[in-house]
């Protein structure tokens, strides 16, 4: 089992900050996870020659313990029945669940949960977190620019897994014309054709979706035109120029291996 040591981020609240809550090491031997989760399926010839092979990847589960802290203190907390209806509310929510620990992401469900308890009120939470990847995700990273006839920049890819890193792009016009984006490391080159001011479009790269968020009755595919494919970063630096009148944002999310 992989464990989460540290301060924890759960569905954008600082559970620690909030309700005096740190994520340690209590049951376990400190044993954690590492690399890929996956099975390999083998097919050979009849001579024993590999023929083909599927990979299968495995969404683990991460074991979370829980123990309330004193305020400025090393000693253990009350754990008081308040504390077990707000984290209830905090944690088990229907849809997914966002945990943040220091630059990791992981989104999952926490599944189930026991705790222990001595006569005063001194204790500590066992949960489970089940991923809906297997993956964790660097943070977010967005980097939006004006640009005035060209812009150019640099975007890093720092995934540790080997998955192909889209990006969504929003688009707000500031002049009338087209809006060219190359990423030079793969000679890749984007063009969204007659960009009017002040028009929203976005481009969805992992689901390859264009739209206008300003007329929703706008075909966009017929004014998008593209080399390779949606901007896809490639690992290390990506070194991009915008060319045109527009607001740009670009945001991304970087698959990581569990360690």
């Amino acid at each position: 089992m992989a464990q989460l040591n540290s301060e924890l981020i759960i569905n954008g609240v600082n559970i620690f900050q909030a309700y005096g809550y740190k994520s340690v090491l209590i049951t376990s031997d400190a044993t954690r996870l590492f690399g890929a989760q996956r099975s390999i399926e083998v097919d050979s010839m009849s001579n024993g020659t590999l023929s083909s092979y599927k990979i299968t990847k495995n969404r683990p589960k991460i074991t979370i313990e829980l123990i309330k802290m004193k305020e400025n203190s090393r000693t253990p907390g009350m754990i008081t029945h308040k504390d077990l209806g707000d984290l209830s509310r905090l944690l088990f929510k229907n849809n997914i669940c966002i945990i943040q620990e220091r630059n990791a992401v992981y989104y999952g469900w926490l599944t189930n949960g026991s705790n222990w308890f001595n006569s005063a009120n001194q204790g500590y939470f066992v949960l489970e977190f089940e991923l809906a990847s297997p993956y964790c995700y660097s943070p977010i990273q967005t980097e939006s620019f004006y640009v005035n006839k060209a812009k150019s920049f640099t975007l890093r890819n720092v995934a540790t897994a080997d998955e192909p890193v889209y990006a969504r792009i929003k688009i707000i016009g500031r002049g009338n014309g087209n809006v060219k984006i190359t990423n030079h490391s793969d000679n890749n080159v984007i063009t969204v054709k007659n960009v009017k001011k002040d028009e929203e479009i976005i481009i969805e790269g992992e689901t390859r979706e264009i739209y206008s968020i300003t007329d929703s009755n706008e075909n966009m595919v017929k004014r998008l035109e593209y080399t390779k494919d949606y901007l896809i970063l490639k690992y290390a630096e990506n070194n991009l120029t915008v060319e045109g009148e527009c607001l740009i944002e670009i945001m991304f999310q970087c698959p990581m291996i569990i360690v």
